[in-house]
């Protein structure tokens, strides 16, 4: 139904990296498409950001799709997701399981250069 308001965004992911025969091997990009309603950040919204990422700017999206979210100091990288032709990270998420329009709700921040 709400599809409508949702465009295509092309995410990059990096799989897990592993060890092989005692070295460290790092993983590779896979590259997927979802469809997100994507949307300003709130003053609130901002505040829920990362410190250091707060400046970055960014937006929050609105997606069946589940997308992979950073955790800061532990390695996890989060999905990299290109709007209006700039990478953002997936910072931060909420899901909406309300048992009406289940969805998920992602904040992401600007990369920096």
């Amino acid at each position: 139904m709400f599809n409508i308001f949702r465009k295509n965004l092309t995410v990059k992911r990096k799989t897990a990296g592993s060890y092989v025969n005692g070295f460290w091997v790092a993983g590779t990009d896979t590259t997927i498409t979802i469809k997100a309603s994507v949307q300003p950040l709130s003053g609130k919204d901002i505040e829920l950001l990362p410190e250091g990422k707060r400046l970055a700017g960014g937006y929050k999206l609105f997606t069946n799709d589940t997308l992979k979210v950073a955790i800061e100091g532990t390695g996890q990288d989060g999905d990299i997701v290109s709007i209006y032709g700039f990478d953002y990270e997936v910072v931060g998420q909420e899901i909406w399981a309300n048992n009406l329009i289940n969805h998920n709700v992602y904040l992401v921040s600007k990369v920096q250069q």
